[in-house]
């Protein structure tokens, strides 16, 4: 897809929002650190395609001012536990993220390295977005089985994009299993600092998880 049509997608869907910028966190989600392609995610798209599409992609992200951990407890849009259930499903959120969503901590030695979600400013309705229509131009994949047949996503269909820049797909997940992750993100992930052991423990809902090890005194 060319720029100047991909301009014209942005302006038509929200004249304002290239002055905002969105993503799951302060920096674009492909990491710095390497490793191996797994699936086609974590190898870069084409360079000058890629990050010309990446920008179409923050611009249309639009980000409401940052909420605190505590507005962001207060205002769940699903069932915490059964998301958390969800997001630590081989697979899905826990293989670039991490047990502790911090981009680093138990992320899959074979997958893309995500965001920190700790340290998003994103509100609920972006990060439902985010994880419906995931991010063209990054490693980032759409978990919506109907993301890009029609314009819900961002204003644009898979024909909006060349062949090469594609949006990745992922599991596909429904509305409720969505709702759930953005829940349990809200109530026990953003807003966090260091990973304890305590949290691991958690997370895994086992105090002797192997995972948790690194964490122990």
């Amino acid at each position: 897809m060319t720029q100047s049509r991909a301009e014209a997608i942005i302006a038509r869907r929200n004249p304002a929002s290239s002055s905002h910028r969105g993503s799951l966190a302060a920096e674009d989600h492909p990491s710095s650190r390497p490793a191996p392609a797994i699936g086609g995610l974590h190898t870069p798209l084409p360079r000058v395609p890629a990050v010309s599409l990446a920008a179409v992609t923050l611009a249309l992200v639009t980000l409401a001012a940052p909420l605190t951990r505590a507005q962001q407890a207060a205002d769940p849009v699903g069932d915490p536990e059964r998301g958390k259930i969800v997001f630590r499903t081989p697979g899905l959120c826990v293989d670039c993220h991490g047990w502790a969503a911090d981009g680093k901590t138990g992320v899959s030695l074979r997958a893309p390295a995500g965001p920190s979600l700790r340290e998003t400013t994103l509100d609920k309705a972006a990060l439902i977005e985010v994880i419906k229509c995931g991010r063209p131009g990054t490693p980032m994949p759409y978990h919506d089985r109907a993301a890009y047949r029609d314009d819900r996503c961002y204003g644009m269909t898979m024909s909006d994009f060349d062949s090469g820049n594609k949006p990745e797909r992922g599991k596909s997940l429904g509305d409720d299993d969505v709702a759930n992750v953005v829940a349990y993100l809200q109530t026990h992930v953003i807003g966090l600092g260091k990973p304890t052991l305590e949290e691991c423990a958690e997370f895994f809902d086992n105090p002797a998880a192997k995972a948790c090890d690194s964490l122990r005194p």
